[in-house]
């Protein structure tokens, strides 16, 4: 147990990353499908407050575990911090 239970937030590999925006997109379209019966209601309304906030909230975790993931396997990115912690 060497690694931190927080690694694929922080350092996720492509595999992680890929699993996470799988998961993200089939629960956002699931969740979609059950408040709103698909075709017969509009996605907007008042009483699902509450959905949009966790929707919300897991879209801002997906963009946080792509940007790490774009920050750590970036080339330039990754010589810029190499050069940033040499100094």
């Amino acid at each position: 147990m060497g690694k931190s239970k927080a690694a694929w937030l922080k350092n996720p590999s492509k595999k992680q990353v890929l699993r996470i925006f799988i998961t993200w997109f089939v629960s956002i379209f699931l969740i979609t499908i059950a408040m709103t019966n698909f075709f017969s209601q509009k996605f907007f309304q008042n009483g699902y407050i509450t959905i949009y906030f966790l929707i919300i909230i897991a879209t801002g975790i997906v963009i946080r575990v792509y940007s790490n993931y774009r920050k750590m396997h970036s080339p330039r990115l990754k010589n810029f911090n190499e050069a940033k912690e040499q100094d």
